[in-house]
Protein backbone atom coordinates (compact mmCIF):
# COMPACT_ATOMS: atom_id res chain seq x y z
CA UNK A 1 0.00 0.00 0.00
CA UNK A 2 0.86 3.44 -0.72
CA UNK A 3 0.14 6.84 0.55
CA UNK A 4 1.19 9.85 -0.86
CA UNK A 5 0.54 12.97 0.81
CA UNK A 6 0.85 16.50 -0.88
CA UNK A 7 0.46 19.24 2.26
CA UNK A 8 -0.47 22.47 -0.12
CA UNK A 9 0.94 25.56 0.60
CA UNK A 10 2.80 24.62 4.10
CA UNK A 11 5.52 26.98 3.84
CA UNK A 12 2.77 30.04 3.48
CA UNK A 13 0.87 29.01 5.94
CA UNK A 14 3.80 28.20 8.41
CA UNK A 15 5.30 31.88 7.99
CA UNK A 16 2.49 33.98 7.37
CA UNK A 17 -0.55 32.38 9.38
CA UNK A 18 1.44 30.56 12.27
CA UNK A 19 0.00 27.36 11.10
CA UNK A 20 1.78 24.02 11.70
CA UNK A 21 0.57 22.11 8.78
CA UNK A 22 3.79 19.68 8.93
CA UNK A 23 2.72 18.89 12.65
CA UNK A 24 -0.67 18.44 11.85
CA UNK A 25 0.21 15.75 8.56
CA UNK A 26 2.02 14.02 10.81
CA UNK A 27 -0.12 14.08 13.93
CA UNK A 28 -2.89 13.01 11.34
CA UNK A 29 -0.70 10.10 9.52
CA UNK A 30 -0.12 8.98 13.60
CA UNK A 31 -4.21 8.84 14.50
CA UNK A 32 -4.77 7.49 11.24
CA UNK A 33 -1.84 4.24 12.04
CA UNK A 34 0.29 5.10 9.64
CA UNK A 35 3.14 5.42 12.19
CA UNK A 36 3.70 1.28 12.27
CA UNK A 37 5.66 -0.54 10.14
CA UNK A 38 2.82 -2.22 8.30
CA UNK A 39 2.09 0.06 6.26
CA UNK A 40 4.43 -0.20 3.21
CA UNK A 41 4.92 3.35 2.26
CA UNK A 42 4.59 6.70 3.23
CA UNK A 43 5.53 9.49 1.07
CA UNK A 44 5.08 13.28 2.21
CA UNK A 45 5.63 15.52 -1.26
CA UNK A 46 6.08 19.79 -1.34
CA UNK A 47 8.06 21.98 -3.25
CA UNK A 48 9.11 23.63 -0.31
CA UNK A 49 12.65 22.26 1.06
CA UNK A 50 12.42 23.82 4.03
CA UNK A 51 9.20 22.23 4.63
CA UNK A 52 10.28 18.96 3.95
CA UNK A 53 13.22 19.53 6.31
CA UNK A 54 11.34 19.67 8.86
CA UNK A 55 9.22 16.69 7.86
CA UNK A 56 12.37 14.77 7.67
CA UNK A 57 13.28 16.02 11.29
CA UNK A 58 10.35 14.89 13.07
CA UNK A 59 9.17 11.45 11.10
CA UNK A 60 10.70 8.30 9.43
CA UNK A 61 8.42 9.01 6.15
CA UNK A 62 9.98 9.03 2.60
CA UNK A 63 10.41 12.81 1.56
CA UNK A 64 10.18 13.65 -1.77
CA UNK A 65 10.47 17.07 -3.76
CA UNK A 66 8.45 18.59 -6.22
CA UNK A 67 10.03 20.81 -9.24
CA UNK A 68 6.99 22.61 -10.24
CA UNK A 69 8.59 24.17 -14.09
CA UNK A 70 10.09 22.11 -16.78
CA UNK A 71 13.42 21.49 -16.31
CA UNK A 72 15.84 20.74 -19.36
CA UNK A 73 19.01 19.97 -17.46
CA UNK A 74 20.16 19.43 -13.72
CA UNK A 75 23.86 20.83 -12.36
CA UNK A 76 25.92 18.77 -9.66
CA UNK A 77 25.38 21.21 -7.28
CA UNK A 78 21.29 21.52 -7.66
CA UNK A 79 21.09 17.73 -7.10
CA UNK A 80 23.50 17.85 -4.02
CA UNK A 81 21.14 20.56 -2.61
CA UNK A 82 17.71 18.19 -3.18
CA UNK A 83 19.56 15.04 -1.34
CA UNK A 84 19.59 17.38 1.80
CA UNK A 85 16.14 17.51 1.88
CA UNK A 86 14.57 14.72 -0.46
CA UNK A 87 14.68 10.88 -0.95
CA UNK A 88 13.12 11.18 -4.17
CA UNK A 89 12.04 13.84 -6.78
CA UNK A 90 9.07 14.65 -8.76
CA UNK A 91 9.32 16.25 -12.46
CA UNK A 92 6.82 17.06 -14.80
CA UNK A 93 6.72 15.37 -18.24
CA UNK A 94 8.38 18.03 -20.24
CA UNK A 95 11.21 17.56 -17.93
CA UNK A 96 11.81 14.04 -19.41
CA UNK A 97 10.78 14.47 -23.12
CA UNK A 98 10.00 18.09 -24.61
CA UNK A 99 7.92 17.82 -26.81
CA UNK A 100 7.08 20.66 -30.25
CA UNK A 101 3.86 20.53 -32.35
CA UNK A 102 2.62 17.35 -30.70
CA UNK A 103 5.70 15.36 -30.98
CA UNK A 104 8.54 14.48 -28.55
CA UNK A 105 11.60 16.29 -29.49
CA UNK A 106 14.46 15.26 -27.45
CA UNK A 107 14.58 13.40 -24.32
CA UNK A 108 16.45 15.51 -21.65
CA UNK A 109 19.54 14.11 -19.23
CA UNK A 110 17.45 14.67 -16.04
CA UNK A 111 16.25 11.40 -15.24
CA UNK A 112 19.66 10.05 -15.87
CA UNK A 113 21.59 12.74 -14.17
CA UNK A 114 19.40 12.31 -11.03
CA UNK A 115 19.46 8.74 -10.91
CA UNK A 116 23.31 8.72 -10.76
CA UNK A 117 22.92 10.34 -7.80
CA UNK A 118 20.66 7.73 -6.02
CA UNK A 119 17.62 9.91 -6.60
CA UNK A 120 14.62 7.93 -7.18
CA UNK A 121 12.30 10.14 -10.25
CA UNK A 122 8.46 10.30 -10.17
CA UNK A 123 6.76 12.10 -13.52
CA UNK A 124 3.74 13.50 -13.29
CA UNK A 125 1.08 14.13 -14.03
CA UNK A 126 -0.58 11.83 -16.26
CA UNK A 127 -3.88 13.21 -17.22
CA UNK A 128 -6.62 12.18 -19.34
CA UNK A 129 -4.10 9.90 -21.49
CA UNK A 130 -6.87 8.85 -24.27
CA UNK A 131 -7.09 12.66 -25.15
CA UNK A 132 -3.83 14.43 -23.83
CA UNK A 133 -1.55 12.47 -25.94
CA UNK A 134 1.41 13.47 -28.31
CA UNK A 135 1.48 11.37 -31.75
CA UNK A 136 4.11 9.49 -30.96
CA UNK A 137 2.18 7.16 -28.50
CA UNK A 138 -0.18 6.18 -31.14
CA UNK A 139 -3.49 7.06 -28.34
CA UNK A 140 -2.09 4.23 -26.93
CA UNK A 141 -1.56 4.63 -22.96
CA UNK A 142 0.35 1.98 -22.48
CA UNK A 143 2.75 2.74 -25.18
CA UNK A 144 2.98 6.63 -23.65
CA UNK A 145 3.50 4.37 -19.94
CA UNK A 146 6.12 2.61 -21.23
CA UNK A 147 8.19 5.33 -22.91
CA UNK A 148 8.57 6.92 -19.73
CA UNK A 149 9.20 3.85 -17.79
CA UNK A 150 11.22 1.60 -20.30
CA UNK A 151 12.67 4.28 -22.31
CA UNK A 152 13.48 6.92 -19.57
CA UNK A 153 14.10 4.63 -16.40
CA UNK A 154 11.96 6.99 -14.35
CA UNK A 155 10.86 5.03 -11.16
CA UNK A 156 6.67 5.63 -11.14
CA UNK A 157 4.41 8.09 -12.21
CA UNK A 158 2.10 10.22 -10.80
CA UNK A 159 -1.50 9.61 -12.45
CA UNK A 160 -5.30 10.53 -12.18
CA UNK A 161 -6.05 7.58 -14.16
CA UNK A 162 -4.92 4.76 -11.85
CA UNK A 163 -6.36 2.01 -13.97
CA UNK A 164 -4.25 2.63 -16.86
CA UNK A 165 -1.08 2.28 -14.71
CA UNK A 166 -2.50 -0.44 -13.00
CA UNK A 167 -3.34 -2.61 -16.63
CA UNK A 168 0.46 -1.41 -17.65
CA UNK A 169 1.93 -3.00 -14.79
CA UNK A 170 -0.23 -6.52 -15.06
CA UNK A 171 0.74 -7.19 -18.78
CA UNK A 172 4.44 -5.84 -18.41
CA UNK A 173 4.48 -8.32 -14.98
CA UNK A 174 2.59 -11.39 -17.27
CA UNK A 175 4.79 -14.15 -19.60
CA UNK A 176 2.65 -12.76 -22.49
CA UNK A 177 4.26 -9.64 -22.33
CA UNK A 178 6.76 -10.00 -24.69
CA UNK A 179 3.48 -10.65 -26.93
CA UNK A 180 2.52 -7.20 -26.14
CA UNK A 181 5.80 -5.36 -26.55
CA UNK A 182 6.19 -6.29 -30.17
CA UNK A 183 3.30 -4.57 -30.81
CA UNK A 184 4.77 -1.31 -29.38
CA UNK A 185 7.76 -0.65 -32.31
CA UNK A 186 10.12 -1.19 -29.81
CA UNK A 187 10.92 0.32 -26.22
CA UNK A 188 12.21 3.53 -26.42
CA UNK A 189 11.32 7.07 -26.70
CA UNK A 190 10.10 7.73 -30.14
CA UNK A 191 11.90 10.62 -30.74
CA UNK A 192 12.42 12.40 -34.64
Amino acid sequence: MLLYCVPQNAGYLREKQGLDVVKAVLDALIDSGYNNNITTKVMIQSTNSSVLVDVKKHSQYKIVYKIDESIGGILDYGVEEIKKSADALVINKESVFTEADSFLTKQTNVVERLQKSQLPVYVELFQNEFLSQVWDFLADASIKIDTYISGAGINGTITEFPLTAARFKIFNTKEYSRDLKSHQFGRGPYCY
